[in-house]
């Protein structure tokens, strides 16, 4: 159907494409997006998809005689998307005896990976300092320390989390770093770039003065904040 819209857009404008992008979207080995742990795994390759796309293009191009023009993927996300793995640590651990139940704080909230929250995407977290020892019979929820429920993960199985100890929240090599936001005023992490067990520093963390940095705040305010402050002077 793709191939006949071209076709029938390039007789009507009198157009001979020399290239036709068939665009991204690729899905990947592991699809959080997919929002099912179950059905998360794709064995499908990018040559998969190719040789089955182009296939189709190609036929029907052959069948109505039209020249053939490049055909293009957009493989950036099957190919990024795995490869980016956010490390954040663990703030904060409440135990409810009564449920049975935990629920786990950690420093990154879900707006540095935003598709968690526009999407619903299902990123697997796992205990990166823990990945040996035993899971506890208790679930916890695992959520990020903003004023909405940034949650990554609910009813997740690990091992006996404490503070300081550190999860790694996978897949969010696409999209992630280039959407993330300052959301309630905290600072973004920094990008790690690890080749051959070698880690490097590509961008660095940002400070709250970073945060804070591009805001101006009016004269008239420095003004009535040195009132105040001649006020609360002159009564101490």
């Amino acid at each position: 159907e793709y191939a006949r819209n071209v076709i029938e857009i390039s007789r009507e404008c009198g157009v001979q494409p020399f290239q036709v992008d068939l665009g991204g979207g690729w899905p990947r080995e592991r699809e959080p997006e997919c929002r099912s742990k179950e059905h998360m795994m794709n064995s499908n390759t990018i040559e998969d998809y190719a040789k089955i796309v182009c296939t189709g293009m190609l036929e029907e191009f052959n069948k109505e005689g039209f020249e053939i023009p490049q055909l293009w993927l957009e493989p950036g996300r099957y190919i990024a998307g795995n490869i980016g793995t956010l490390l954040t640590s663990v703030y904060v651990v409440k135990d409810d005896q009564e449920m049975d139940y935990t629920y786990t704080m950690v420093d990154a909230s879900t707006y540095l990976a935003t598709l968690v929250e526009s999407q619903e995407s299902k990123n697997p977290v796992l205990p990166a300092n823990k990945m040996t020892q035993p899971l506890v019979g208790k679930t916890t929820e695992i959520a990020g320390p903003i004023c909405i429920p940034s949650i990554w993960e609910s009813g997740a199985t690990m091992p006996a989390l404490v503070p300081n100890d550190v999860l790694a929240i996978m897949d969010v090599g696409h999209y992630a770093e280039s959407q993330a936001s300052q959301f309630n005023s905290l600072p973004r992490p920094a990008t790690v770039l690890v080749k051959d067990g070698e880690a490097e520093l590509i961008k660095r963390a940002e400070t709250v003065e970073d945060v804070f940095a591009t805001q101006i705040l009016p004269e008239r305010f420095k003004k009535a904040k040195a009132e105040i402050e001649k006020k609360n002077t002159a009564k101490a």
